[in-house]
């Protein structure tokens, strides 16, 4: 607006508004600056506390996991020896995991054998389904109770499909060459003489006549004989209780 074109009122009237504006933009401006730099540490401030959020969920996230049993190796779970509200220290056995795709046999062997029987050695099984499994000693327990000491075993090979924990399983282990010798079946005449003499048949079987032997080695299932039989002689291993002071014995 010329202020020579327009009447002095008019014109101051427009000039003071102007300047009203201008002064309205400048508190305006401020007044946009102070919420920018409000808005700006109010931003800084929740990302402080976002951060620590973080990190508080990080540390809960972490307690969380320690409360978490896993155990060392994939398997069935057998046994849980745990109940609701438990405590329980780090370490402690809270149950029983069977690797269900390879089995261990653990055996109670007499001391004798504790010299001869080493990691690797070699055998199988008894017919398991109508099928021999071969077998390998895996540990040996040097430490000796009650005459025996234990060993596992495990399958190098293929293993029974129906296998069971706690199942028996009999297994032979060959701690030597294999060699010729008599021998004869454990039986219930061993209680009675100790291994010191039998009764051998006759050759028509109408008697039989006691005599000395010497028994060698042993195992579950045969004596090795020394001495005191020929191959082919037939002894009677019953039990010798109702007549061990018998020199001979017929038979009817």
């Amino acid at each position: 607006l010329d202020k020579r074109l327009a009447p002095a009122k008019e014109f101051e009237a427009v000039d003071d508004e102007y300047q009203y504006f201008l002064s309205r933009r400048d508190l305006t401006l401020s007044a946009f600056q102070q919420d920018s730099l409000r808005t700006a540490g109010q931003i800084r401030s929740m990302q402080a506390s976002l951060s620590r959020m973080e990190a508080n969920q990080q540390v809960l996230q972490r307690i969380l996991d320690n409360l978490v049993v896993r155990a060392p190796v994939a398997g069935f779970l057998t046994a849980l020896e745990a109940e609701i509200g438990e405590l329980r220290t780090a370490g402690a056995r809270l149950g029983q995991i069977d690797q269900i795709d390879e089995f261990q046999l653990r055996a109670q062997v007499d001391e004798f054998y504790l010299s001869r029987i080493n990691v690797g050695l070699e055998g199988q099984t008894l017919p398991i389904g109508g099928e021999v499994y071969p077998v390998a000693i895996s540990k040996v327990y040097p430490e000796v109770n009650e005459g025996r000491f234990q060993v596992d075993a495990r399958f190098p090979e293929a293993q029974p499909d129906d296998l069971r924990r706690g199942q028996s399983v009999r297994y032979r282990m060959s701690l030597s060459e294999s060699e010729e010798a008599i021998v004869l079946p454990r039986g219930a005449f061993f209680q009675s003489t100790g291994g010191q003499w039998v009764f051998v048949m006759d050759e028509d079987g109408s008697s039989a006549t006691r005599r000395a032997i010497t028994l060698g080695r042993q195992n579950d299932d045969h004596f090795e004989v020394a001495s005191g039989l020929a191959p082919g002689e037939q002894v009677i291993v019953s039990s010798y209780d109702a007549f061990r002071d018998a020199e001979r014995l017929i038979l009817q």
